[in-house]
């Protein structure tokens, strides 16, 4: 076993389990952010429960800075060795997303994703992003619906983008265009997973409403 690896997995998730939208909602709210609106911990919930954009924006810089902090922490374990990023980049979004602290609830990824991309190519999240808009525009989609389109169309997309795109706008180098595809798939299968659960209790109240 490569403690190193270990090392790396287990600081990324430990980053990840920093939960921004539980912590302010503890401070300015006074409540338990599990327990209220959609009971997701992230920052569209936080912006929903207390009616302020700042707190949503706040909570999404945090957890993209999270993000971003458990790549870059990866990045120095090894120069050359990319599987700490791709350590540290699914491990990240995990501790968000099945947080132990939080007997294993969260938020759905997409800002702690989005904070590792930025630092090694964020090609990915402008396209997840405009997928996203245009998602919005279709009827009966409603935001989550949008955020899945996104995920599921975004990967398909980089996948068919020529290598020169991809390079052009990769940040960290030593990560290649085909190792950045597999991550790219393993990350947003992650995200997807993340969305089970509120697409299934959105589904379950359209029947009840029916």
């Amino acid at each position: 076993m490569n403690y190193e690896y270990f090392a790396c997995g287990l600081t990324a998730y430990f980053l990840g389990t920093l939960s921004w939208a539980y912590i302010l909602m503890k401070l300015f709210a006074r409540s338990d952010i599990r327990n209220e609106g959609t009971g997701n911990v992230g920052a569209m919930n936080s912006y929903e429960v207390t009616g302020k954009k700042y707190i949503g924006i706040v909570v999404t810089l945090l957890d993209a800075g999270k993000g971003f902090a458990a790549v870059w922490i990866a990045s120095l374990f090894s120069i050359d060795d990319t599987m700490f990023v791709f350590i540290g980049t699914i491990m990240v979004v995990l501790g968000h997303n099945y947080n132990v602290f939080l007997k294993f609830r969260g938020g759905r990824g997409l800002a702690s994703a989005a904070g590792a991309f930025v630092f090694l190519n964020p090609l990915p999240i402008f396209l997840w992003l405009i997928m996203w808009g245009i998602s919005m525009k279709i009827p009966r989609l409603d935001i989550v619906k949008s955020s899945v389109a996104a995920t599921v169309i975004s990967p398909i997309i980089i996948y068919l983008l020529p290598d020169s795109a991809l390079n052009f706008s990769r940040l960290y180098e030593a990560l290649s265009v085909d190792e950045l595809r597999i991550l790219l798939a393993i990350v947003f299968f992650v995200l997807l997973l993340g969305h089970i659960g509120p697409i299934w209790e959105m589904m379950r109240k359209e029947r009840v409403i029916r």
